[in-house]
Order: structure tokens, then sequence, then C-alpha cells
């Protein structure tokens, strides 16, 4: 297990505590497994794989999609200026439903994308961080019109990958675990320690 104590003033009255627990193989299970650690991020790319495969999603679309969701934005806070409801007219629930529509296909195919690269590449079990508890951040990506990395993976609805790689995962008989995102990043992954030094910059280790 491992202790947090929070430096936050917002957070200084609760502790967190990280629990790992090992357990045994289920029966009729094999007794070890390929393992296929898979980082779901947005700076970068949608997958980075432990061997090195990145599966990066449709920037194109994403940005369309932004572009769309700001002129939206505009539309409403003219509303609001004038008084009127903030609510979206019917015609833009039509079209935002399509978009949702469009970015979870577009999930859909890249979760699809990795769980054949697992197959074709003899791994058995993927590994993922637990994306319900993702981290907030407060950074902004330049190449996405400015809007913060927490509201891109709020956009995308990444929360949804956990689901959808584990349905298609498991069609193809293939395992699926999660982990606790905290501190998977700058913990020792043989010794468990945790360090704001193991990791400089979030792209050197």
């Amino acid at each position: 297990y491992t202790v947090i104590f929070p430096e936050s003033r917002k957070t200084k009255r609760h502790v967190r505590i990280v629990l790992a627990k090992k357990t045994k193989d289920e029966p009729g299970l094999p007794e070890t497994y390929n393992y296929l650690g898979v980082d779901v991020n947005v700076k970068h790319n949608l997958f980075a794989l432990c061997d090195g495969k990145t599966l990066d999603y449709d920037r194109e679309l994403l940005n369309d999609y932004l572009s769309y969701l700001k002129g939206v934005e505009a539309k409403i806070s003219d509303k609001v200026s004038r008084g009127l409801s903030k609510s979206m007219s019917f015609r833009d629930l039509v079209i935002h439903r399509r978009w949702q529509v469009r970015i979870k296909s577009m999930l859909k195919s890249k979760a699809s994308e990795l769980v054949d690269y697992a197959v074709k590449n003899g791994y058995d079990h993927i590994v993922m961080e637990d994306l319900g508890q993702m981290g907030k951040s407060y950074a902004r990506a330049d190449e996405f019109q400015g809007v913060k990395y927490s509201a891109l993976i709020r956009y995308l609805n990444l929360v949804s990958l956990k689901d959808i790689v584990t349905s298609i995962a498991n069609k193809q008989g293939i395992n699926v675990s999660f982990v606790q995102p905290h501190y998977t990043s700058k913990g020792c992954r043989k010794c468990g320690h945790i360090s704001d030094n193991n990791r400089k910059t979030q792209e050197l280790f």
C-alpha cells in the first residue's frame, strides 16, 4: 500500500491510500499471460502501448468537432446576453447527437485496431488505467484551439473506452484489467517507490 498526504490546501484534510492486492489466477485460465500495457491520453496519441506502438485518434475529426462546439457555445452566449434560455435549439441538438455518434464510432474503430494488434502480436491480456478516475488537467492543448486537456477527455468521452475495449476484447478471447491511474507514471515498476524525479516531464521518464 501507499499512503499519500496531499499538499494542496483544499485537500489537506484528506489522506489517500492506494492499495495493491496480489491475486491467484482463476481455475481453468492460463498460469501466465502475455500482457499488453496501454496508456490512454489525448496529448500525443490515443493509445501508447508498452512495446512502443502508438495508435492515434482522428485529429481532423476532433478539430472539426471542437470548431462545432465553439460555434454552439457562441450561440448560447448570445442567447444568454439577450436574456433568453441557454438551452440548445432542436436543430443543434440533432447535430450534436450526430457528432457524438461520429466520435463514438471513431473510438470503437480505434479500440478494434488495438484489439486486432493484440491478437496479431500474441498478447492475451490488455492492462489499462481506470479511465473513470483520470485526473483533471488544466494544461491547454495548443493544437486543439487552446482547449484544456481535461475538457478534451470529456468531449471525447474517454471514460466510455473502458466498456468499449472490454466488449471488443472479450469477443476475441482477450482479458482486460484496469489499474489505478494515480502515480503510475511516477512509481518504479520494480520497487514501487514514488517520486517526482521518476518523471521529469510529460515525455521524459
